[in-house]
């Protein structure tokens, strides 16, 4: 079991995993604070320093629970999609998001706000054009579940489809290729799911015994879903 300073100054936790102690530690009015009162409550209560990376990706899981700027503006989709997947956020210009950003990134979400709510709330256009023009640089026309929403060109799909009448030996390849990059995605996914879930399995939380059970059955269900892979990650939190 993790101790809350550790949970707090682990460079590799998660930004549930932040928000869970948080939460357990203060209540949910903690989600109401100012950023720096959390700060400080760190350092008094754990006697450990929240540096800036935890820092984002504690704001970032807030913001998801929070509000809906995840979903409605793009300038908060990218922010937060590369906070949680550990990367430093700047707060005065544009966060240019790869695809794993926004594949991790959308993962957490989806977990911290959950499956209905998720998909209930959809994303602006702007957002779900920016998703759909990272997937069409990597030849991806079939998304996986947590992308569903993006928008592609129109033309493009078009082509695509023509592509399968005018060659269809060389349609084939193409979608073989994109069916092997999207297992990659999901195998990614998994992968780094598995190791929030071992995270929040030692989470030092007051009332932990039934989330624990839970996870031990999510674990058990994405090991299933990734086969030979799960054997050949070792991660221990």
């Amino acid at each position: 079991m993790l101790k809350p300073a550790e949970v707090f100054s682990r460079p590799d936790i998660h930004g549930s995993c932040l928000l869970l102690m948080a939460v357990d530690s203060w209540g949910l009015e903690c989600l109401e604070w100012e950023p720096e009162t959390i700060t400080t409550a760190v350092r008094d209560e754990f006697d450990a320093n929240l540096d800036a990376l935890n820092y984002d990706k504690l704001q970032a899981a807030i913001s998801i629970v929070g509000s809906n700027l995840y979903h409605k503006s793009i300038g908060a989709f990218c922010a937060i999609n590369k906070a949680l997947s550990f990367k430093p956020v700047n707060s005065s210009e544009f966060n240019v998001c790869t695809l794993d950003d926004v594949l991790w990134g959308t993962t957490e979400a989806k977990l911290l706000e959950g499956s209905e709510e998720f998909v209930t709330q959809g994303f602006t256009h702007d957002i779900s054009r920016y998703v759909g023009q990272l997937l069409e640089a990597e030849g991806i026309h079939n998304p996986p579940s947590n992308l569903q929403f993006a928008e592609y060109d129109e033309r493009m799909a078009e082509e695509v489809t023509a592509s399968e009448f005018r060659d269809p030996v060389a349609w084939k390849m193409v979608m073989q290729r994109e069916e092997e990059e999207t297992e990659q995605m999901n195998q990614f996914m998994g992968i780094n799911l598995m190791r929030l879930f071992k995270q929040l399995k030692v989470l030092p939380l007051s009332n932990g015994t039934e989330l624990r059970q839970n996870i031990d059955d999510m674990l058990e269900n994405i090991k299933k879903k990734l086969g030979e892979y799960a054997d050949s990650e070792d991660y221990e939190p």
